[in-house]
């Protein structure tokens, strides 16, 4: 799965929690795009992103843990 699919795949299942905040949806497109924007190829070449793709992962994992604690709002 290429890092645009899985950002589409997030983006969905995030908004279709409807009552979530929309700083949390917003919280979650920034995500998104960071995890995008840390693996990218250009052409051929791989080009990686200021962000390192497991650190995005790692913030995302906080994010959702975040979301199970009641931090929704």
């Amino acid at each position: 799965m290429r890092p645009d699919d899985v950002e589409r795949s997030i983006r969905f299942n995030i908004e279709a929690l409807e009552a979530m905040p929309y700083a949390r949806i917003k919280d979650a497109d920034t995500l998104c795009h960071r995890l995008v924007a840390a693996h990218m190829f250009v052409g051929e070449e791989e080009f990686i992103g200021e962000d390192d793709v497991v650190k995005v992962m790692e913030d995302f994992r906080t994010f959702l843990a975040s979301l199970r604690s009641g931090g929704a709002g």
